[in-house]
C-alpha cells in the first residue's frame, strides 16, 4: 500500500515515537545477535514474502470493505460457526 493510499485512506495523523520509544529502539540495537538472543535478530523478509504479505493485506482491505458495505445496507449474515467442537451449533443455542 503506497503512503498517499494510506493517508487517503486513515488520514494524515501519525504519532512519532516518544522518547522512552526511542531509548528501546537504541537498547535494542545494543544487544549482541548471538546465544540465547539471537531470536530477536531483525531479519528482513525476502520480496517473495513481501508480495505474499501485500496481497494477503490487500484481500484482507477488500473483505472488511465488502463487510462494512453489507452492514451498511443491512444484510450481513455471519455464520453461526462454534470452532470448539465439531458439531455444528443448533440456531439459538448458546454452545
Amino acid at each position: 500500500m503506497s503512503r498517499a493510499n494510506y493517508e487517503r485512506e486513515w488520514g494524515k495523523d501519525y504519532r512519532k515515537p516518544s522518547p522512552g520509544e526511542r531509548f528501546l529502539a537504541f537498547l535494542y540495537q545494543l544487544l549482541p545477535k548471538f546465544g540465547p538472543l539471537k531470536i530477536l535478530q531483525f531479519r528482513t523478509p525476502t520480496p517473495q514474502t513481501e508480495q505474499m504479505f501485500e496481497a494477503s493485506f490487500n484481500a484482507t482491505l477488500d473483505r472488511y470493505r465488502e463487510l462494512l458495505t453489507d452492514v451498511r445496507e443491512n444484510r450481513l449474515i455471519l455464520p453461526n460457526d462454534n470452532l470448539t467442537s465439531v458439531r455444528i451449533p443448533a440456531p439459538g443455542s448458546t454452545d
